[in-house]
């Protein structure tokens, strides 16, 4: 049967919610990691002054092509992430945090993809453009540290109006060989409860929920007074729904979109990642070259590599810092994914979400940073403004795409930081 295009801007423009909490929580890693207190590496001792740091970050994604797509509008989300941690010592051998994180977000996004009428490469039809959607995220944070180690614990609600998740865990590091090796690990759990917006029409489920487990164990060893090395390897099973209740994968066994399909992938997955990373400190320019790969791979046969390299030059006895970045990402496609489908699969799973398809992509962007001691009243403040640029293509795969998927993002995002220890 021919599909029915229903003229319905409402239910159209929630198409994309789904995929937003990605991209949200790995803008919050990014910008968070800028910020001395939010790390949970300090197990040399806890924090000795009342810290408090706030971070303002703007993403935007590059407007899709008119010739790309079939359906809705072109404009795609812009993201603004406002983050504020404060934190303080407990006692002499404890601290604790508090981490805020508001997000606001408008914008259309990828709902389904389909065959180019005129036998070209396959167009995406995209939501409509939606009102300004929030987020809220709060955490707290709290570490014991002993002679040689240090044991953390987390817990967090996350919501918006239609998403809730309830997470925890513990985290800790032990020191031995003088402190010249480091051994970590980590566990942590998440309830996530799903209520899609005008929930039970249109194929989309009422309510449902998910649960995930994670674990992490690593490895950090000095090699000499300049070079470390640190290796780590997690592994997280998801079980529940995992589907996006926002999108459809198109039925086209000629060429034509005859039907649509609610998007519907495996109930569980399970993910394992491998991080090695090698700091080298160059002394004679007051430098240091850190250069990341990460390995991927999980039970949707979905394998990734990430190459990152950062260089930072430090300048006046380090009180300015720019750190120009590079990365590399390459991945294969989810074994169910298809950008539209011949026929329906004799499993019942389908899904056209560029982010199972086979991509890759180069960011690439720059860090400056500055630090000012005993200012506004003897507290020292660290003041950053970080830029990166995202380019993503299917030609950029390490493996050749058969069909590239038009839905993929090329994104600018800016954020900036201050730090202050009272």
């Amino acid at each position: 049967m021919k599909i029915v295009r229903v003229n319905n801007r409402k239910a159209r423009r929630r198409a994309g919610r789904g995929r937003r909490r990605t991209i949200l929580a790995s803008l919050s890693s990014a910008a968070l990691a800028l910020l001395g207190t939010t790390t949970d590496s300090r197990a040399d001792g806890p924090v000795e002054k009342i810290e408090a740091a706030y971070a303002f970050s703007f993403y935007s994604e590059d407007s899709i092509k008119e010739s790309n797509t079939s359906l809705g509008d072109t404009s795609r989300y812009e993201i603004e992430t406002q983050q504020v941690t404060v934190a303080g010592p407990l006692t002499d051998r404890s601290d604790v945090a508090f981490d805020f994180i508001y997000e606001s977000m408008s914008g259309a996004t990828p709902w389904f993809v389909e065959p180019d009428p005129s036998g070209g490469q396959p167009v995406q039809a995209m939501s409509g453009a939606t009102v300004t959607e929030k987020r809220y995220d709060g955490a707290l944070r709290g570490n014991y540290y002993f002679d040689n180690a240090r044991a953390g614990a987390h817990f967090g609600v996350s919501g918006e109006n239609d998403y809730l998740a309830i997470y925890s865990g513990v985290n800790g590091e032990y020191h031995l060989n003088e402190k010249n090796t480091t051994l970590s690990g980590g566990l942590s759990f998440s309830i996530d409860e799903i209520k899609p917006t005008e929930g039970g029409t249109d194929g989309r489920i009422k309510s449902d929920e998910k649960q995930s487990v994670s674990l992490n164990g690593g490895f950090s060893q000095i090699l000499d007074r300049s070079t470390t090395l640190q290796t780590s390897i997690s592994y997280k099973h998801s079980t529940g729904f995992l589907s996006d209740p926002y999108k459809k994968a198109c039925i086209a066994p000629n060429a034509t979109c005859t039907d649509l399909l609610v998007d519907n992938r495996p109930d569980t997955r399970n993910q394992v990642a491998w991080l090695t990373q090698v700091r080298k400190h160059f002394e004679f320019i007051d430098a240091s070259l850190h250069a990341n790969y990460r390995f991927h791979y999980d039970d949707w046969k979905l394998t990734s590599h990430t190459f990152e390299v950062e260089w930072f030059q430090n300048f006046f006895d380090d009180l300015v810092q720019v750190v120009p970045t590079l990365r590399y990402y390459s991945q294969s496609q989810a074994y169910f994914y298809e950008p539209f489908y011949l026929s329906e699969r004799s499993d019942g799973l389908a899904s056209s979400d560029y982010r199972l398809s086979p991509y890759g992509s180069f960011s690439f962007g720059a860090k400056v940073q500055m630090r000012m001691e005993d200012w506004l009243g003897s507290s020292d403040w660290r003041l950053a403004i970080n830029y990166e640029r995202h380019l993503a293509d299917a030609d950029f795969a390490l493996s050749k795409a058969k069909v590239k998927n038009p839905g993929l993002v090329n994104f600018h995002f800016v954020y900036v930081t201050a730090d202050i220890k009272f």
